[in-house]
């Protein structure tokens, strides 16, 4: 297991793609996530679930759902926020602070509005 304080994560700020790109970024924070043990693989299938609802706007019915599923997943909604604000920075976290719901959607909204464009870049 990986000591998360040897994981550097350079802030993400969704300016300038090409100097900050938004993938290695994502891997960093997946790769601290993981190396939390049980809770963190656990945190990262929950992730990839989030993930797949898209771009659309988040419903509290999915949180319901996916604390039915994991019961474990009200908690983790609510450290994926702080653990995200510490690591944006700039139009990033303008998108998280004031257009997400909660830990999940913020983790979507960026997902979703920045992989695409970290893809076109490639």
């Amino acid at each position: 297991m990986v000591n998360a304080r040897d994981i550097i994560i350079t802030p993400f700020s969704g300016r300038n793609l090409a100097t900050n790109p938004y993938l290695p970024f994502y891997k960093s924070i997946k790769r601290l996530i993981y190396n939390q043990g049980d809770d963190g693989e656990l945190l990262l299938d929950i992730l990839t679930q989030v993930e797949g609802w898209g771009a659309e706007t988040f419903a509290s019915a999915q949180l319901a759902e996916l604390v039915r599923q994991y019961p474990r997943a009200a908690e983790f909604n609510r450290v994926v926020m702080p653990v995200l604000l510490n690591h944006i920075i700039g139009n990033a976290k303008a998108m998280v602070e004031y257009g997400a719901e909660n830990g999940f959607d913020a983790w979507r909204r960026l997902y979703h509005h920045y992989l695409p464009l970290a893809a076109d870049l490639q």
